[in-house]
């Protein structure tokens, strides 16, 4: 695992979770196999609210659904899953780590640098040391914001 000592894993899908555990050759038995792993079926948005946990890291993958998958469609489905007040639950979370979403297109990230500019704002960041701490890279395919 490259290290890392303790992994805490979210998941609100709770057959996604029972479906990694049934089949561990198909990911690494990450769900059953490794002690420093820890897997909790909670809303990942909700998740950190209720933790006085810091993490090194927190990543998210941000959900794909058939709605979304092109520019017309993301427009009218956008979801709020990630605002302002959420990243700053998560950054509130960080031992000074980072945060690293995976998108899917250009406007989710865009949406992201956004309000990630918003929340780092609001946490006495200013806005060229902010666009300091942003990255955005990836391919058509996944775009990867941290």
């Amino acid at each position: 695992m490259g290290g890392v000592r303790k992994i805490t894993a979210v998941e609100m899908n709770k057959d996604q979770v029972e479906l990694a555990r049934k089949y561990p050759v198909f990911n690494g038995g990450i769900y059953i196999d490794l002690s420093n792993v820890k897997i909790i079926v909670d809303d990942g948005r909700n998740f950190p609210k209720r933790q006085s946990e810091k993490y090194d890291v927190i990543m998210l993958s941000l959900p794909l659904t058939n709605t979304s998958r092109s520019l017309e469609g993301y427009a009218s489905t956008e979801n709020f899953l990630i605002t302002t007040d959420c990243l700053c639950d998560y950054l509130d979370h960080l031992t000074g780590g980072s945060l690293v979403f995976v998108g899917h297109n250009d406007a989710e990230i865009l949406r992201l640098l956004s309000i990630s500019l918003t929340a780092l704002k609001r946490t006495g960041v200013a806005e060229a040391e902010a666009m300091n701490r942003i990255c955005i890279v990836g391919s058509d395919d996944y775009l990867v914001f941290c």
